[in-house]
């Protein structure tokens, strides 16, 4: 089964966020990380904010983060779509398997090519899914490191949004 041997690689990535101790210092700073609200939306980009400047929305410089994306609880499977044509992205790799850590700090997802990515959760409830993740400035190979924050909203456009049928659903 393919899946599972994409899973297997993933192990040390994995076994890494489970050593994570909660203290009350911990729990202080907890966020507002509410897993089911990601499968409740179809969700859309709507703004990207580099670390150093949280209020300047620099998503035009971030074409790559920029979406409209469903995730399926019951199967752990999401896709991507163009935010202008609805087009899916699965063909591209814009599809695959997610999960959220058990202390709720990290979205990580295993899309179908093999990449595994790593997300850090900022916030997640019915109204606003935002992560930040480390990215070469601009997303340019050789440009110094930033840490952005994807921030996206529920979909307010009328489309229905379905997996592509070539997905396979486990």
């Amino acid at each position: 089964m393919e899946c599972s041997f994409m899973f297997y690689k993933c192990i040390p990535l994995l076994l890494s966020f489970s050593t994570s101790i909660i203290t009350p210092a911990v729990l202080a700073k907890q966020k507002e990380i509410y897993p089911d609200a990601l499968p409740s939306n179809v969700w859309q980009t709507t703004a990207v904010y580099e670390a150093q400047n949280m209020s300047l929305n620099v998503i035009d410089k971030y074409p790559g983060v920029v979406g409209v994306s469903i995730w399926d609880a019951n199967t752990n499977r999401f896709e991507y779509f163009d935010p202008t044509d609805w087009t899916t992205r699965a063909k591209n790799g814009g599809a695959g398997y997610f999960l959220i850590t058990g202390n709720k700090r990290e979205q990580i997802n295993f899309f179908d090519n093999g990449v595994v990515l790593a997300r850090t959760l900022e916030k997640l409830t019915p109204n606003e899914f935002t992560y930040s993740r480390t990215v070469p400035r601009e997303m340019k190979s050789g440009a110094p490191d930033v840490t952005i924050f994807v921030v996206h909203t529920p979909l307010k456009v009328e489309h229905q949004f379905t997996f592509s049928p070539n997905i396979e659903k486990k």
